[in-house]
């Protein structure tokens, strides 16, 4: 996995970065913690009116409303809300997966290695969006998913997906009434730990498309098994319209020799009759065993739905703002001197990948852009220079304070 296939996403929790950093200098320690608890409360205030506007726009798309989802287009309001739900994903290091990476997308390195067909008309717009792709070790489910031959390989994944999927207008009855879909409703999916290969499987109402190989493994025995009874049975079937005939009145009488011909044929037909059946109901078990993977694949790994995924995404996008703006002033902060933006964006990457083992692409520009809005740093972006920590945890508590001041929360101490 090269350079440009990282993300921005920090998969590291804020108390095991406090803990490293106090680490480093104990001295330090109290006042690191008070400068995180105070951007914490401003960040949170921030992303909390966020949230309320984001659930707002979404009211009217959301399929779980009591009010019900809008039934007529409004494409403006769905403008906003696409935007409104992007920039708090791009807030949390949620990257939209564009047509050309869904389109090259390998079946073969999931978990489930299972082709799916899309249902046509239903959904009008799907987007997936996702962050945290690294390299990761999988089990591929195998020919038939038989254990011999389940293999270890190294594919592509992602942390956390989001799949949002805006059903059509024009939906017909069966997936209004058996499926429950609301026309024009947006479908808000939460999912964790999925190789690149199942994202298509995370599609409401994808059928599975069973692999040539598996179609040939169960249709291959059919023919060869099948064609020998069917060449015995295609001669015989004469003779069986002719004791037929007989027995319904239509034909004259038939000798004995010919009706234990007649009987012999049918036992034949019989028997193929119930092996075509045998191999289809093979077919059909296989197909289900395989849809139900799908499902708790989806299922398993599901962390919310709908209004519910705003809970969650705006509380990671505050935390991964938070992480940003702290490890950027603390890395410029401990520095001998002024550094550049470049050279504060390799020292962070740097000290991620020596503490925790783990290659990001630190949000530099953003973190900067933050930081010069608190008051943090000073000079240009070829030399910053970080306040003092005393200074900037001063600076921390009086944006909090003129924050709350503007919310009409009255004086907090």
């Amino acid at each position: 996995m090269n350079a440009s296939s990282l993300d921005h996403y920090i998969p590291i929790a804020k108390h095991e970065l406090i803990a490293a950093i106090v680490g480093e200098n104990p001295k330090e320690g109290a006042q690191c913690r008070r400068l995180l608890h105070w951007l914490g409360l401003l960040y949170h205030v921030q992303f909390f009116e966020h949230q309320e506007q984001l659930k707002t726009s979404y009211e009217a798309f959301d399929p779980d409303s009591r009010y019900g989802a809008m039934v007529q287009p409004d494409p403006a309001a769905y403008r906003r809300l696409r935007a409104e739900l992007e920039e708090t994903l791009d807030a949390a290091n949620f990257k939209r997966l564009s047509r050309v990476e869904l389109r090259t997308v390998d079946p073969n390195t999931g978990r489930l290695g299972q082709k799916v067909s899309l249902p046509k008309g239903v959904f009008r717009d799907i987007r997936f969006y996702a962050r945290g792709a690294r390299m990761r070790k999988i089990t591929t489910p195998g020919f038939l998913g038989l254990p011999l031959f389940r293999r270890k390989i190294e594919v592509l994944g992602y942390d956390h997906v989001l799949l949002a999927a805006t059903a059509s207008y024009g939906l017909k009855d069966k997936f209004v009434t058996t499926a429950r879909l609301r026309p024009g409703a947006v479908y808000l999916k939460l999912f964790r730990d999925i190789p690149q290969g199942d994202l298509m499987t995370l599609i409401p109402h994808a059928r599975i498309s069973m692999l040539w190989r598996d179609r040939m493994f169960l249709g291959v025995p059919a023919l060869v098994a099948g064609i020998p009874l069917l060449l015995k049975v295609v001669p015989a079937l004469s003779v069986m319209l002719l004791v037929s005939g007989a027995y319904l009145g239509i034909s004259g009488q038939v000798e004995e020799d010919t009706s234990k011909k007649a009987i012999a044929a049918a036992v034949v037909l019989g028997g193929l009759i119930g092996f075509l059946m045998r191999q289809w109901t093979s077919y059909d078990r296989r197909a289900l065993r395989n849809q139900k993977q799908v499902i708790d694949n989806a299922y398993f790994n599901k962390l919310n739905t709908n209004a519910g995924c705003f809970d969650y995404l705006v509380g990671t996008a505050e935390d991964a703002e938070l992480k940003e703006v702290f490890l950027a002033y603390i890395m410029l902060a401990r520095s001998d001197g002024p550094l550049s933006a470049h050279a504060l964006d390799a020292l962070v990457e740097d000290w991620i990948a020596a503490h925790f083992d783990t290659s990001i692409d630190f949000e530099i520009d953003d973190a900067v852009q933050k930081l010069r809005k608190l008051k943090l740093v000073s000079g240009p972006d070829t030399a910053l220079l970080a306040v003092p920590l005393a200074e900037a945890l001063a600076r921390a508590a009086r944006a909090w304070h003129d924050q709350a001041h503007r919310l009409g929360m009255g004086p907090l101490v």
